[in-house]
């Protein structure tokens, strides 16, 4: 019980990787614990930038070339544009295991697609 009041007077600080689990706990996004103060969504968002871990190295790297991609001329004409980025937008307040599990389902898609094409071809 001592831990709960030394987070609430702010003697303590909660880890930033627990964030996700807090917020799964809750049943809310992580940007809902933070809603009434964004100067501290921006400082915990600044620590994990300046010190991530691997995971969060990867991660970031994976949501940047993601981001890239959308940004070309070719993802702006596509008619699901729109939906991209919503989806784009919200991948922040997703966990690392939902994120990896996108990753794979959508690489499978994206290898059914690709031999689908390939077979019309022949």
């Amino acid at each position: 019980m001592s831990s709960i009041y030394s987070y609430i007077n702010g003697s303590r600080e909660i880890k930033a990787e627990l964030l996700p689990y807090i917020a799964e706990v809750l049943n809310i996004t992580i940007g809902e614990l933070f809603e009434e103060n964004e100067k501290e969504r921006i400082k915990i968002l600044k620590t994990i930038l300046d010190t991530p871990t691997q995971s969060e190295k990867k991660l970031l790297e994976r949501y940047c070339k993601v981001d890239d991609r959308l940004s070309t001329q070719k993802h702006k004409n596509d008619t699901n544009y729109n939906l991209y980025s919503y989806v784009v937008a919200l991948l922040p307040y997703a966990s690392e295991k939902f994120l990896n599990k996108l990753i794979d389902v959508l690489e499978s898609f994206k290898d059914s697609t690709r031999m689908t094409e390939d077979e019309i071809r022949s």
